[in-house]
């Protein structure tokens, strides 16, 4: 895409020839564009990959450790995370 707007987004893409799955996220206070997410992808042979929501509900949770929590404002109107109805889960 060609979005400039910066955000806290959160991504999944897939490398389809060796079947590994990549979820990224931005900071707890950082944002990002969408086109600088497009070489972290690159760089794990990533091809195809969508963006998620972004703003407050772009948490991440690695082994019950929430990576992101929120900052600023948003922490004032959340809490550590905005509870998102249907997450997208990944289990071994």
């Amino acid at each position: 895409t060609t979005s400039n707007e910066r955000n806290r987004w959160s991504a999944i893409g897939a490398n389809l020839s060796t079947g590994e799955i990549v979820m990224i996220s931005s900071t707890s206070s950082g944002t990002i564009t969408v086109a600088e997410l497009c070489p972290v992808f690159k760089a794990f042979g990533i091809n195809y990959a969508i963006r998620l929501d972004g703003g407050p509900s772009a948490a991440m949770i690695i082994a019950n450790y929430h990576v992101n929590p929120l900052t600023g404002a948003a922490y004032l109107k959340y809490g550590n995370m905005r509870y998102i109805a249907y997450p997208i889960q990944i289990k071994n």
